[in-house]
């Protein structure tokens, strides 16, 4: 799996990455002991969309940890860090892909109306 594309660095593998806020079964083999849990044996993690890759989360700072919740189920930008040989991203902090700094811009106005 690559996520090379979300790295600012590729060596640093520190960046954005956009996804959906999901909760998942630790049932899986990928998911770390450390993960955030979401619900008795299941964990956050970010479901990417292409290349096509579920990741569980870590809460590296108490505001993310307090931000999984309100944001399941919803697009998310995940900022962080992956650690592509254990599976997962820690998450510096994150916020809904549809706030104002994702909105699209302003419609151009209409022309005034003529009689």
């Amino acid at each position: 799996m690559s996520l090379d594309r979300y790295y600012g660095d590729a060596v640093s593998r520190i960046g954005s990455f956009p996804g959906r806020l999901v909760c998942v079964a630790t049932a899986q083999p990928f998911v770390p002991d450390n993960a955030v849990r979401c619900a008795p044996d299941k964990v956050y993690a970010l479901s990417i969309e292409n290349p096509q890759a579920v990741l569980p989360l870590l809460a590296a700072s108490n505001a993310a940890s307090g931000q999984l919740k309100s944001l399941l189920g919803t697009k998310v930008v995940v900022r962080g860090k992956h650690y592509p040989d254990k599976g997962m991203i820690a998450v510096a902090s994150l916020e809904s892909a549809n706030t104002a700094a994702d909105a699209p811009p302003d419609p151009a106005p209409l022309p005034p109306e003529t009689h």
